[in-house]
């Protein structure tokens, strides 16, 4: 019966171990240049890590990241993509990560605030609600989430924008009146 409780204590204090102990990384943010954009229109969203060494990561190093983008195609296109001047641009590397950057010997904690990861650039291709999303999963793929020197963190953000057609010119609008009123003039004179 001792043996008995003993064991289930050891269980019970492993698994507070293994479970309480997870580190959180900063937040990663998604800020768009527009908040409303039009069919056409090319906008940048920047991707941040904010407090890249707050808590259990104080001190430590952060040597890359990648993760994977998922929109809808019919709605947007990927345009290009500016990978920080802090990273070295790896994600032509890896063919099941969309972005990758990585820094060695690495980013190390001087108390910053955040950290930018990259822009990403895309063209409207339909009106509607936009929403973009980032992931990382480092179960998945070696080459997603942010990794630091004591581990890899995954992580996961979305933006959601509103997207409208490009509203007709006010030439276009003028041009429609003037010929309703001459054809309202010719079917008088008729």
């Amino acid at each position: 019966m001792k043996q008995m409780k003993r064991l289930s204590r050891i269980i019970v204090i492993l698994g507070l171990c293994l479970t309480g102990t997870m580190a959180q990384a900063g937040l990663i943010t998604l800020t768009s240049s527009q908040q409303e954009v039009l069919v056409g229109d090319v906008f940048s969203v920047d991707v941040r890590l904010n407090d890249p060494f707050d808590g259990a990561f104080s001190g430590d190093v952060l040597s890359g990241f990648g993760f994977d983008l998922m929109f809808d195609s019919n709605k947007l296109f990927l345009a290009g993509k500016n990978i920080s001047a802090n990273w070295d641009d790896d994600s032509d590397f890896f063919a099941d990560t969309d972005i990758a950057g990585s820094n060695f010997p690495g980013i190390e904690d001087t108390g910053q605030t955040d950290l930018l990861l990259g822009t990403l650039y895309f063209e409207v291709l339909s009106a509607g609600q936009l929403m973009l999303q980032i992931a990382s999963d480092s179960q998945a793929s070696f080459n997603q989430g942010l990794f630091y020197l004591s581990e890899v963190v995954d992580f996961d953000a979305s933006v959601t924008l509103q997207a409208n057609e490009v509203p007709a010119p006010a030439s276009m609008g003028l041009l429609i009146l003037v010929l309703g009123i001459y054809r309202a003039r010719s079917s008088r004179l008729d």
